[in-house]
């Protein structure tokens, strides 16, 4: 067991770094209508709140307010739903690392809260909040980024414990969330398991990633020595390299001039000259900036609201588009044409409210929030994607009409089939005469009359026994 103790919010604490692990899924079964007996509260958003209150909601466009922050007294249906459980805060998350032949080292953070934002697509995400008070250098922040963010074992190795490799260069050896005991366990080479205090804090094991083995990160480390250093050689410093892309040990690019132009797609330098920077990647938000007053109660607010928000939104949208091709899949494996044509139909409009309400161009009239967007839909790749995805959902779209068209086809070619008996009934009767009463003389033919009924019935029965027969 991990030793564990409260933290402490003393503004006397400086915080070296602040960290948020987002962990982007979907239901297996679906109990986002049932949270709150999960331990989850619904928490609405008041711009009158606070200061920072007013200057998160009006850093964001009208039409992304209304996704993103739920107000009180707000009737309207939102897309999405905020969740808080603060059972957790000022407590302690920690993990164990060991790697290979040294001493087992133990990080602990403490827990700033924990969030669930579910979205009308099917998606949600877990978000946790954490402050690094104790460990005061650039490698520490690294490390806690690095393992902190993990899942499950992204490989694994031969032998009796499959994970062996992968704990010493990836995995913590122990975890611990407030009370809850954690190890990385893989019993069997075809199957991996949650952390078990990921699956007890949302309140299910009935999730599955949409995103890969890691959580995102959302990082910021404040740190005046290192932030001079990096400032002025970002491009080819591997600090810098590891922060952005979430390495501790080794480089996962060793190529000289890759890196430099994975860090110049990445990197965001406006405030350079000040000190500051910023860099996203598919899984990473991260912010290196001095450690003074301006740091600490204006970006690191920023970091915590406005861009925590942003990110929220982006990976909302990429978990949605990964979850939309996956049904695009189900859906065309359908064999029943009604079933098919009625879920298309469904699913286009979940589709347009997608578009619609969720996925934005463009989400603030602030300079520095339309580049930072603008920056995270071209490195996660999300208009492409898009574009894909509607070529996808076209193509299911005429396929369903395919299979629609050839069931008319069948149900016309059913018609005709028993039309045309019905038509050689017509004639006989036509021939035969189906007035039976000439009123001239007043006299009744009833031979002919029951004769041509009978023709005519028997003719109409003919299709119906057939068809009988072939059941």
């Amino acid at each position: 067991m991990i030793s564990m103790t409260s933290g402490s919010k003393n503004n006397l604490d400086p915080i070296y770094s602040y960290h948020t692990f987002m962990f982007p899924f979907q239901w297996k079964n679906d109990i986002s209508h049932n949270l709150e007996n999960c331990g989850w509260h619904s928490k609405t958003f008041n711009v009158a709140k606070s200061a920072e209150h007013y200057n998160e909601y009006y850093y964001f466009h009208d039409f992304a307010r209304r996704t993103l922050f739920n107000e009180e007294n707000d009737p309207e249906i939102h897309p999405t739903n905020y969740f808080e459980k603060n059972q957790y805060d000022t407590k302690l998350f920690s993990f164990e690392i060991q790697r290979y032949n040294h001493e087992p080292v133990i990080y602990s953070l403490i827990i700033d809260g924990v969030s669930l934002r579910t979205f009308e697509t099917g998606v949600a995400i877990l978000s946790i909040n954490l402050q690094n008070i104790n460990h005061r250098t650039f490698d520490d922040a690294l490390i806690i980024n690095d393992f902190g963010r993990r899942l499950y074992p992204q490989y694994l190795t031969q032998g009796k414990d499959y994970s062996y490799e992968t704990k010493n260069n990836f995995l913590p050896q122990k975890i611990q969330f407030a009370d809850i005991e954690d190890v990385f366990q893989v019993d069997k080479v075809d199957k991996y398991t949650l952390p078990h205090y990921i699956t007890s804090l949302i309140g299910t094991k009935e999730v599955s990633p949409l995103l890969d083995d890691r959580m995102f990160i959302i990082s910021h480390i404040m740190d005046c020595a290192v932030s001079q250093k990096l400032c002025n050689d970002y491009k080819t410093n591997e600090l810098w390299y590891k922060y952005v892309y979430a390495d501790s040990h080794s480089l996962n690019c060793q190529n000289l001039d890759m890196r430099i132009r994975l860090i110049e797609q990445s990197t965001y330098d406006r405030w350079s000259d000040y000190g500051t920077l910023y860099a996203i990647t598919r899984y990473s938000f991260v912010c290196l900036s001095d450690d003074g007053e301006f740091s600490k109660n204006v970006l690191n607010q920023h970091i915590r609201r406005h861009y925590f928000q942003m990110m929220s939104l982006v990976l909302a949208v990429r978990a949605s588009i990964i979850r939309f091709s996956y049904k695009v899949t189900q859906i065309s494996s359908v064999s029943n044409e009604k079933k098919l044509s009625a879920d298309v139909s469904d699913f286009y409009k979940e589709y347009i409210q997608f578009v619609n309400r969720i996925y934005f161009r463009e989400i603030s009239p602030q300079e520095q929030g339309i580049e930072l967007y603008t920056k995270a839909l071209e490195i996660m790749q999300i208009e492409k994607n898009i574009k894909d995805l509607d070529e996808e959902i076209a193509e299911l779209f005429h396929y369903a009409q395919i299979k629609q068209q050839s069931q008319l086809n069948k149900h016309m070619a059913t018609i005709s089939e028993k039309g045309i008996p019905l038509m050689f009934a017509g004639l006989i009767a036509g021939i035969f005469g189906m007035n039976t009463v000439n009123f001239e003389t007043n006299t009744v033919y009833p031979i002919w009359g029951i004769a041509s009924l009978l023709a005519v019935i028997l003719i109409a029965l003919v299709p119906f026994l057939i068809a009988k027969g072939k059941q």
